[in-house]
């Protein structure tokens, strides 16, 4: 008889903090949810995570290097920042506007930048 009456009465103690819990649990939600939409973190990421937002992700790149250039009557294409591109193209948030015998246009947030090819120098010659 007695053991019947520990076990319902530890029956309902569990009962009553399960209930306490899910009362807890909905003000939780209730006050961390914003337009029905509950935003937990990410319990993969390390303490103080967060994701970079779009315009951070879209940062244009503050130097860019023409590394090759090819022009001829047929085609106009070049290497900016290690990626092959042509007029129209896009890198590292820039559009290619241009491609010039010895240069490339890029349209930065609407100021353009001139790439110059990098001439080569020559020393004294050898006889």
């Amino acid at each position: 008889m007695f053991k019947a009456s520990f076990y319902r009465m530890c029956l309902l103690v569990a009962l009553g903090l399960m209930s306490i819990g899910a009362q807890a649990l909905e003000q939780t939600i209730n006050a961390d949810s914003v337009g029905g939409r509950l935003d937990l973190p990410d319990p993969t990421q390390p303490a103080g995570w967060k994701k970079k937002s779009q315009m951070q992700a879209a940062k244009v790149a503050t130097k860019f290097t023409l590394n090759y250039l090819l022009v001829s009557p047929s085609r106009r294409q070049a290497i900016v920042n290690g990626k092959k591109v042509s007029v129209g193209d896009w890198v590292d948030g820039a559009r290619v506007a241009a491609i010039a015998e010895h240069e490339v246009h890029l349209q930065v947030d609407g100021t353009t930048r001139v790439l110059p090819w990098r001439t080569a120098t020559f020393g004294k010659s050898v006889r």
